[in-house]
């Protein structure tokens, strides 16, 4: 029934099962269907004409928005996992934000998608790949939330990263990628830096971009023109 509505981006009926028959599986789907953009609100009555046809799609894109971040809340509130998942997401990736907002907003929601990966973290029946980008993703957002860049506090950054490397999937890539530039740049610590570049080069263009011009000046590896060239080709034919 949920997959049908789908189909036929039928929002208003996955927003009423949502609502009055609590059916969380129907606001996910509502949610999705809104922020991909296959549904974008009921337009109000207009009678009056005080509306232009711009201002009413607006008001119903702005009001779809609004539903879809309530229907996402009260499912992740109730330990829905998929819930759980879109709403973290949807605050990391501002989809609750209906328009640009300054910095201010957006650490607020930044906050808010740290609380649901924590939330995933513990939730029983998460995949291992879910809890690895999980990880990942609390990293990164600990790190945005941090600005004092000169004396950041790394350590639970790299607690999450280190974490993330413990489970299959794209988190473990990427923080294994994030962990090479951390290492490489910020402590100089090439010995720690290069056998990370090594062994996610050939999926992460940019990590084998860094490895080569660890090679072009020599550091942690002897200088080696060929290999520079070989890592800066991969860089230009996959970035």
């Amino acid at each position: 029934m949920i997959s049908d509505l789908v189909k036929r981006k039928d929002g208003k009926e996955l927003l009423r099962l949502s609502v009055e028959e609590e059916n969380h599986e129907a606001g996910l789907a509502f949610a999705k269907l809104v922020f991909t953009g296959g549904y974008s609100g009921e337009r109000i009555n207009n009678e009056e004409q005080t509306l232009t046809k711009k201002e009413m799609d607006r008001h119903a894109k702005d009001t779809s928005r609004a539903d879809a971040q309530t229907c996402i809340v009260r499912g992740a509130e109730v330990g829905d996992l998929g819930c759980i998942e879109e709403a973290a997401d949807m605050y990391l990736f501002g989809r609750s934000l209906p328009g640009t907002f300054g910095a201010l907003v957006i650490k607020c929601t930044y906050k808010k998608a740290v609380v649901y990966y924590q939330m995933l973290l513990e939730h029983d029946y998460a995949s291992t790949e879910l809890v690895g980008l999980a990880h990942f993703r609390m990293g990164v957002l600990i790190k945005a939330l941090d600005k004092n860049d000169k004396d950041k506090d790394w350590s639970l950054i790299i607690y999450h990263w280190e974490l993330a490397r413990n489970f299959s999937g794209e988190g473990a890539d990427l923080a294994t990628a994030q962990l090479a530039r951390y290492y490489y740049y910020e402590k100089k610590n090439y010995d720690r830096a290069i056998p990370l570049l090594v062994s996610i080069q050939s999926t992460s263009p940019y990590s084998a971009l860094l490895l080569g011009l660890a090679y072009k000046h020599g550091n942690g590896v002897k200088k080696d023109q060929f290999q520079y060239n070989q890592l800066l080709a991969h860089w230009n034919k996959n970035a």
